[in-house]
């Protein structure tokens, strides 16, 4: 007698079924990932540039001839290779993303014809 309740293997969803049929171009998605994330470390380095900025004024208000010019344009600075660092970051980031789902996109279109085209005319 076979067992009627016997345990199908559970279908993949969400994450782990979008992965499995990116299969040729996983490694996009996580350089993609791995982008972003460097993106959002650079998007932090204008608000800490501007903390340690006003901190510096702060220190010296009264008199600001006191006041270190070469450290703000250093601060400076950096907030503005942060902001750059950020979105180069991020546009290449997306870049990787975009090619990655085209590309999946692409390859399901063509297994979809490929498989379509051996149906007899009738059944369409």
């Amino acid at each position: 007698m076979t067992r009627q309740n016997e345990k199908q293997p559970k279908a993949k969803t969400g994450l782990a079924r979008c992965l499995e049929l990116a299969s040729g171009h996983k490694w996009l998605l996580f350089l993609s990932g791995f982008l972003a994330a460097l993106a959002a470390i650079c998007s932090f380095a204008p608000y800490l540039s501007i903390y340690y900025i006003v901190r510096e004024i702060l220190f010296v208000y009264p008199d600001m001839s006191l006041l270190n010019v070469s450290a703000i344009s250093t601060w400076g600075w950096l907030a503005l290779a942060g902001i750059l660092g950020n979105i180069v970051f991020y546009f290449f980031a997306l870049l990787c993303s975009h090619i990655a789902a085209f590309g999946t996109l692409y390859e399901l279109k063509v297994a979809f014809a490929t498989t379509s085209c051996r149906f007899p005319l009738g059944i369409i």
